[in-house]
């Protein structure tokens, strides 16, 4: 089944979405079940494929990981997941020093038998559009740093709408 999304777009009346739901129903759209969720716009799709190809970037790169004393203890490659979780981690603790903690962060919870503490990252997902500005400055940032090497042009040159 083909899902269409019938986004309420800022300024819009808010029939607009309910006619294109209209429409989709009038050429014959059969469906199970149907959910219609009104809630704000949290970060945009072009922000994720963003941030995404950053970490993508990260993990093409020899990138020395140092020690609290500066000094490089690895500098092998790594997966985007491992990079995601690092930077996600990091960004969430450099926004709690900023004063401004994410509106979804992390926290930790024991394992099934209660012997192991599990740290669960925050979710990229469950960013706002602000916060999602802001992790992909962080990132650029963190690159620059490490002299992490920009792949895709069409963001190199990017502006928060």
């Amino acid at each position: 089944m083909k899902q269409s999304k019938a986004l309420l777009r800022k300024g819009e009346n808010i029939s607009e979405p309910f006619k294109r739901l209209y429409a989709l129903a009038q050429q014959g759209v059969v469906v199970q079940a149907l959910e219609l969720i009104l809630r704000p716009l949290t970060k945009s799709i072009s922000q994720e494929m963003h941030y995404h190809s950053l970490i993508g970037d990260f993990s093409r790169t020899d990138i020395p990981i140092l020690d609290d004393d500066g000094n490089v203890i690895d500098c092998r490659k790594v997966s985007p997941e491992v990079w995601k979780a690092k930077l996600v981690w990091d960004f969430e603790q450099v926004m709690k020093e900023a004063g401004t903690p994410l509106r979804h962060g992390g926290y930790t919870t024991l394992s099934m038998d209660g012997r192991n503490v599990i740290q669960i990252r925050p979710s990229t997902t469950q960013f706002t559009v602000s916060e999602g500005s802001q992790f992909i400055e962080y990132l650029y940032s963190v690159g620059a740093d490490l002299e992490v090497r920009w792949t895709d042009s069409r963001y190199l040159d990017y502006r928060e709408a």
